[in-house]
């Protein structure tokens, strides 16, 4: 399936890092309400590398921050802009536009993508290599136990 994607990228102090959580909860709880497919959140955890370009040359961290790269997936640029709209209109999003932002609004930096390639998920089996079960069948596994 085609998607259109927002990518984020920006810095949260360290110390900062379990509001901004917080924050991309509430936020991703509202967006959740106007079809979004996805959202993840990922912290910069090997930025510093030796091939092609780095993100620190791009965002440079001060000291006590942590880069935070996210994304948001829609069906469409279109259905993005509509539940956009949607969202930013909804009172739980106004809300969140009144409290200190948990990192810094001047290196905040997002974008529109349309994808051109996408994988598609491994197909999931019954049988596992080595006895490895599959976390649905964990958690069946510990519900049976209770």
């Amino acid at each position: 399936m085609k998607t259109y994607i927002d990518l984020y990228i920006l810095t949260v102090k360290k110390k900062d890092l379990p509001a901004y959580v917080k924050l991309a909860e509430k936020y991703a709880a509202v967006v959740r309400d106007y079809g979004v497919l996805e959202h993840r959140e990922f912290v910069g955890d090997d930025l510093k590398n030796k091939m092609g370009g780095s993100f620190l040359k791009l965002v440079p961290l001060k000291p006590g921050e942590v880069m935070i790269s996210s994304y948001v997936s829609y069906r469409s640029r279109k259905h993005r802009d509509e539940a956009t709209k949607k969202a930013i209109n909804d009172p739980r999003m106004k809300a969140m536009m009144d409290i200190a932002m948990p990192f810094d609004m001047k290196r905040f930096y997002f974008g529109g993508f349309d994808s051109i390639f996408e994988m598609k998920p491994i197909a999931k089996t019954a049988k596992r290599s080595k006895g490895i079960a599959s976390t649905s069948a964990k958690r069946k596994s510990i519900k049976r136990k209770r």
